[in-house]
C-alpha cells in the first residue's frame, strides 16, 4: 500500500486515526500491530509469514542473549537475519554471476530459482538485528511482550521504506506515549509536507527523469544526460525525503517520534558532511553496526581506510543485488577515502565552491545507482562528457512542450529552494513565516488554508491517477 494512494489517504488512514482514538490505551498496541500487518499484506500477503518469522526469531534470541553464552545467541541471531536477507535478495545475484563464470570456463550451470524479493526486508530485517546487538549490549532489556516487539518490526509509516528507527530509539514509546492533540497536528503538518513534496514535486522530476533514462543510448544527446541524472538527483532527494516526512509525521499522529532522517544533504561542502545529512539512520547504523566494532578509526591509516571501503562497500550492496549498487558504494568509499587522505588546507576555498564540488561529485555517483546495469552506466559517463548526438528540432519542441513545461520549471525552482537549505535559513519559509506572525495577528487561519490548499491539489493529482510507487520501496 503507498502513502500516496487513495486507499490509504482516504480509507486506511482515517479508518485508522478513528479506531485508535476510540479504543482504551491497553488495546491501542494491538490495534497499530493489525494495521500495520493489513497495511503490509495488502501489497505482499504472501510474505507475510517472512515478516512473523523474522520477528519471532528476533524475540527468541533477544530473550536468551541476555543469559550466559550471550555472546555466541546472539551472532547465531545475526547470522539468522542475514540469511534470510541473503535468501531472499541476493541468492539470484550469486546464482546469475557463478553461472556466467560456468559458462565461460565450460561448466554446468545452476538452474536459477524463482525468488520475489519481499517489500521492505532490506528495512525489517536491520531493526531486528539493531534490536539484537542493543540487547547484546546491554542498552536495552530484552522484550518479552511478543506484541510490543511484532508491533516495532511492523509499525507501518518505517515498514517498507524506513526510517531505520532503532529499538532503543522508541523502547520506552512501545510502553507509554502520549495522545495529544498537538501531537496529532504536527504530525499531519508534516505528513502533508512530506505529501506535497512526494506528488507536487518528486514525481515531476520523476517524469523527466524517466524520459531521459529510456532513450536509447545510441540515440541520446549530452544535454538529454544532463537533464536525466540532474532530475534523478532531485527526485531522489525529494523522493526519498518526502517517505521519511510523511513516515515521522504519521508515527508523530499517535505520539511516537522518529528520528530525522535527512538534513539538507546537498548543502554538505564534503562527503562525510554528506554521509551526515543524508540518510541519517542508514549512515549510522552502519557506522555504530559495523565501522566502529570493525575499529573505526582507531587502527592505523591503512585500518581505517580498509574499514571505509568495506562500510561503504556493505551500503551499496544493501540497496540492491546488483554490481551498479556496488559500484555506487565503491564511489562514495573512494570519495571518502580520499578526503581522509587530502591533509591540504582548504579553508581558503570559498563555501559554495566546496558545495558545488561535493554536489557534482555525488550527482556522478547518482549514474550507477539509477542505471540499469553497468552497460548503461558506462555508456551514460560518454554521453554526459560529449559523446552525444545532435537532437532534431522536433525533439527540442517535444522536449518543450511535454517534459521541460512550466510545471518542471516551476518545481525546479521550488525543488532547489529546498535542497539547498534556503527553506531552513535566514531566507527559509519557516524563518520567514515565523517573523510575520511576530508582526502580524491572525496568519495562522492562513497557515490552515495553505495546508488544505496542498491536500486539494494532491488529492486532485492523486484521483487522477498520477502517483507511482516511492523509489526505496525496492530496496
Amino acid at each position: 500500500m503507498l502513502f500516496n494512494s487513495p486507499v490509504f489517504l482516504y480509507l486506511f488512514l482515517p479508518l485508522f486515526l478513528i479506531g485508535y482514538y476510540l479504543v482504551p490505551k491497553s488495546g491501542r498496541n494491538a490495534l497499530v500491530t493489525f494495521f500495520s500487518l493489513i497495511f503490509f499484506a495488502w501489497g505482499s500477503v504472501s510474505y507475510t509469514w517472512l515478516l512473523l518469522f523474522s520477528t519471532g526469531i528476533n524475540y527468541f534470541f533477544g530473550l536468551i542473549a541476555g543469559g550466559e553464552g550471550k555472546r555466541l545467541w546472539m551472532w547465531l541471531g545475526i547470522a539468522v537475519n542475514l540469511a534470510l536477507l541473503f535468501y531472499f535478495k541476493y541468492a539470484l545475484f550469486f546464482i546469475e554471476n557463478l553461472n556466467f563464470l560456468a559458462l565461460k570456463m565450460g561448466v554446468q550451470t545452476v538452474k536459477v530459482p524463482e525468488i520475489v524479493l519481499p517489500i521492505g526486508i532490506s528495512f525489517y530485517t536491520f531493526h531486528g538485528m539493531s534490536y539484537q546487538i542493543d540487547v547484546y549490549r546491554g542498552s536495552v532489556a530484552p522484550q518479552r511482550n511478543f506484541l510490543n516487539l511484532l508491533l516495532y518490526k511492523s509499525f507501518f509509516p518505517q515498514l517498507i521504506a524506513g526510517p531505520i528507527v532503532r529499538y532503543n530509539q522508541i523502547s520506552e514509546e512501545l510502553e507509554h506515549r502520549d495522545l495529544t492533540q498537538n501531537n496529532l497536528i504536527v504530525g499531519f503538518k508534516r505528513f502533508l509536507i512530506g505529501l506535497s513534496k512526494k506528488i507536487l514535486i518528486a514525481n515531476s522530476f520523476a517524469y523527466a527523469a524517466d524520459e531521459m533514462w529510456g532513450i536509447y543510448l545510441s540515440d541520446m544527446s549530452t544535454i538529454n544526460a544532463w537533464i536525466g541524472i540532474g532530475a534523478y538527483t532531485f527526485q531522489i532527494y525529494m523522493d526519498f525525503s518526502a517517505y521519511s516526512d510523511m513516515a515521522i509525521g504519521l508515527a508523530r499522529m499517535i505520539g511516537f517520534h522518529f528520528p530525522e532522517n535527512f538534513h539538507f544533504p546537498y548543502l554538505a561542502t564534503g562527503f562525510k558532511e554528506f554521509w551526515q545529512r543524508w540518510h541519517i539512520s542508514l549512515s549510522t547504523w552502519f557506522r555504530d553496526y559495523l565501522y566502529i566494532p570493525l575499529g573505526g578509526n582507531r587502527g592505523g591509516k591503512l585500518r581505517t581506510l580498509f574499514n571505509l571501503w568495506l562500510v561503504f562497500l556493505c551500503t551499496g550492496f544493501w540497496h540492491g543485488a546488483s554490481w551498479n549498487f556496488v559500484f555506487w558504494g565503491v564511489l562514495h568509499g573512494l570519495y571518502l577515502s580520499v578526503e581522509r587522505l587530502w591533509k591540504w588546507d582548504i579553508s581558503f576555498i570559498p563555501k559554495w565552491l566546496k558545495i558545488g564540488f561535493t554536489f557534482f561529485a555525488v550527482m556522478m555517483a547518482w549514474v550507477p545507482f539509477r542505471a540499469e546495469n553497468m552497460e548503461q552506466t558506462w555508456g551514460f559517463y560518454q554521453k554526459l562528457f560529449g559523446g552525444g548526438s545532435v537532437p532534431s528540432d522536433n525533439y527540442h519542441l517535444y522536449m518543450q512542450s511535454n517534459v521541460l513545461n512550466k510545471e518542471f520549471w516551476l518545481m525546479s525552482i521550488v525543488a532547489v529552494y529546498f535542497a539547498f537549505g534556503f527553506g531552513d535559513g535566514k531566507w527559509g519559509w519557516n524563518t520567514l513565516w515565523k517573523q510575520m506572525k511576530q508582526r502580524f495577528r491572525g496568519l495562522e487561519w492562513l497557515e490552515v488554508l495553505g495546508f488544505v490548499f496542498l491536500f486539494w491539489i494532491c488529492s486532485i493529482y492523486i484521483i487522477s491517477g498520477s502517483y507511482s510507487p516511492f523509489i526505496y520501496f525496492r530496496f
